[in-house]
């Protein structure tokens, strides 16, 4: 079901939310999540996700790597040079995900200056990690 970003049916992060509050209603959680985009069904999902564990009082903190986003607790690592040298390295060599050094390194800082206690990782692609 394709979707634009922020048209994601609601029943979806409710449902998702639902589950996780019966097992996580003790205390809130940090919860960081990576996907490669903020646009189309993965990136409206995974950021109305993000707004969701906001919006119920986690920290959340999600990281990203093609779009734009005006949402609270994001981050953009990379940027259109970084993913065209990927993609040229790789088809230079015809290894794939092994050209991303910098954008992987400032992910993992990233992830370990925000402690998260669940890491949720949706999509990645795109020339993004390693």
């Amino acid at each position: 079901c394709q979707t634009e970003a922020g048209n994601i049916p609601k029943n979806i992060t409710k449902a998702f939310f639902e589950i996780y509050s019966e097992l996580l209603s003790e205390r809130k959680l940090r919860i960081a999540q990576i996907n490669s985009t903020t646009e189309y069904s993965t990136g409206g999902l995974a950021l109305s996700i993000h707004k969701r564990a906001l919006d119920t009082g986690h920290k959340s903190l999600f990281i990203y790597n093609i779009g734009k986003s005006d949402v609270l607790n994001t981050k953009k690592i990379g940027n259109v040079f970084d993913r065209k040298i990927h993609a040229l390295l790789s088809r230079i060599t015809g290894l794939q995900g092994y050209f991303s050094h910098l954008k992987t390194k400032r992910v993992i800082r990233t992830l370990e200056k925000f402690s998260p206690d669940v890491v949720h990782i949706h999509i990645i692609h795109s020339n993004d990690m390693n």
